[in-house]
């Protein structure tokens, strides 16, 4: 279809109720005060109503209380009609709905932008719409002209066009995409499930939303079907690991489950995500025995960081008999998180290496409490203080310390010394001691979290590598409480955001 074809699906011009909807929400920021003075007596003149009233007090040029027209009882902003407007404009960006002129099962988009130049005569404010991104939706098929040109698929004006440095207002209403899909098969896409985004100031134009609804008619039974995550997935642009079939006709085909399987899924109480069922959906192509709730618990082993750690031990053992001593481990309360289980199992089995362990005898592979057991082997990694360690990780101090940090409650510093390490390894029964040599040498660095009122005394040791958080320990391999998870992410946001490609990347082991 070309640009011409396409714009017989819309209006040729804009309607009473697109530009009540301009002048009474999308510019209603746009109204002004203008106030002459002559003799001690002002004058002011509504830019909204057209009309002059004396103002009952005294007006200030751009003063931050706004003032009432007694006309048209706008709110308005007030400036001085003889100071210079050589670039006062007020602008903002707007997106409109409508049924299609030609197809009545179409809906078409319009992202307008509107300008209001107070430049000239503030009488004559010049007042402009213009229309450069354009859509049609329709089932099977999704259009999108962008200043006339057609794309190859479809994209938010607004994410594109109208944010970062332009970073207009921008407005959508949910009441004119109702009236504009009524009577059409969007009326039963489910589109109200998805205008509210996490960022709760961030204003969708939805035309994401509806070309998937226009291209996949099983947006709204997998909305319907209690699985809109899979959906959200696609808005937020993450990855959906290829585990729905878009193009199929039924929720089961979607999902690729059977109706057995989508009764678990339903019946598990949480919201399953693309990566879990993609986990799943591959252990039972290779027929290992993984029920969906099992897969929620174990997906994450199947990515990044962690996915090394998993193929390492797979090399050791038979896959099936690796996935039950996991879920065994956090099973028996001893792990609340897979990934924080396996990287305790990596740190282990390195530990039962430098103690000449046999690590492929099964007791000490798939020992009853791997935590415990983990405690054990870190007691029994000395390292002897070495004045040459010592004296690298002084060296590093300098540059550590600048990433001291306290609020009212805690505070987070690098570890001074050798014997600290070792006695915050003996006292927290973490291992944190056998990494004297990576933090000396650099691959890695290490950090205490104190709280102020006992600064001397073992709370939590912080991992960081290659810029990241790695993890956070307390006595005998704890995880974080919510308040210390709090203050880490706010060093994180502080410090690790700004500064993951600069000299304190590390390459880095677990603590």
């Amino acid at each position: 279809m070309e640009y011409q074809e396409f714009k017989t699906h819309l209006p040729a011009a804009h309607s009473q109720e697109l530009q009540d909807y301009v002048t009474d929400t999308v510019m209603l920021d746009s109204r002004y005060l203008f106030f002459n003075q002559k003799r001690g007596i002002q004058t002011a003149y509504c830019t909204h109503c057209g009309k002059t009233h004396v103002p009952d007090s005294m007006l200030k040029h751009k003063q931050l209380v706004r003032a009432t027209c007694p006309h048209c009882k706008s709110v308005c902003r007030v400036q001085a009609a003889w100071m210079g407007r050589s670039y006062m404009r007020d602008r903002a960006v707007f997106v409109w709905y409508e049924r299609s002129l030609v197809d009545p099962q179409a809906i078409t988009a319009q992202v307008i932008s509107a300008h209001w130049d107070y430049s000239g005569d503030f009488r004559q404010v010049k007042k402009e719409l213009s229309c450069s991104h354009e859509y049609l939706f329709a089932p099977r098929k999704s259009l999108y002209f962008g200043y006339q040109r057609k794309r190859l698929s479809a994209y938010s004006a607004f994410d594109r066009h109208f944010s970062g440095f332009c970073n207009y207002p921008r407005f959508m209403s949910k009441e004119n995409i109702e009236r504009a899909v009524t009577g059409t098969p969007f009326q039963y896409s489910t589109w109200e499930k998805y205008t509210r985004y996490k960022n709760s100031e961030y204003v969708s134009d939805m035309t994401e939303f509806f070309d998937l609804a226009a291209r996949y008619p099983c947006i709204e039974y997998l909305t319907k079907g209690g699985f809109g995550q899979f959906i959200w997935a696609k808005l937020y642009k993450h990855n959906t690991w290829g585990a729905i079939s878009w193009n199929a006709g039924t929720l089961p085909k979607v999902l690729r489950l059977s109706k057995a399987e989508l009764r678990e899924a339903r019946a598990l109480g949480v919201e399953i995500t693309p990566k879990q069922l993609r986990f799943y959906q591959i252990q039972r192509k290779a027929g290992r025995k993984v029920s969906l709730s099992e897969a929620v618990i174990l997906a994450d082993i199947s990515e990044g960081y962690y996915e090394g750690f998993y193929q390492s031990f797979v090399k050791l053992a038979d896959e099936q008999t690796v996935l039950r001593y996991m879920l065994k481990q956090i099973r028996n309360g001893h792990y609340k998180t897979v990934t924080s289980m396996l990287t305790d199992w990596k740190d282990y089995r390195d530990e039962c290496k430098q103690l000449r362990m046999n690590i492929r005898e099964e007791r000490y592979l798939f020992p009853n409490d791997l935590r415990k057991a983990h405690a054990e082997t870190s007691k029994k990694i000395k390292f002897k203080r070495d004045k040459k360690l010592d004296n690298k990780i002084k060296s590093r101090l300098p540059e550590l310390n600048k990433f001291r940090y306290e609020n009212g409650v805690f505070l987070i510093r690098p570890a001074a010394s050798s014997e600290e390490l070792f006695d915050e390894g003996a006292l927290q029964k973490i291992c944190i001691g056998g990494y004297t040599g990576n933090y000396a040498t650099g691959k890695t660095d290490l950090f205490f979290i104190r709280q102020k009122s006992e600064p001397e005394k073992p709370f939590y040791a912080v991992e960081i590598s290659g810029g990241v958080i790695r993890q956070c320990r307390g006595r005998g391999n704890c995880e974080a409480t919510p308040e210390v998870q709090a203050f880490v992410e706010s060093f994180k946001e502080r410090f690790l955001n700004k500064t993951s490609k600069s000299k304190t990347k590390t390459q880095g082991v677990a603590v």
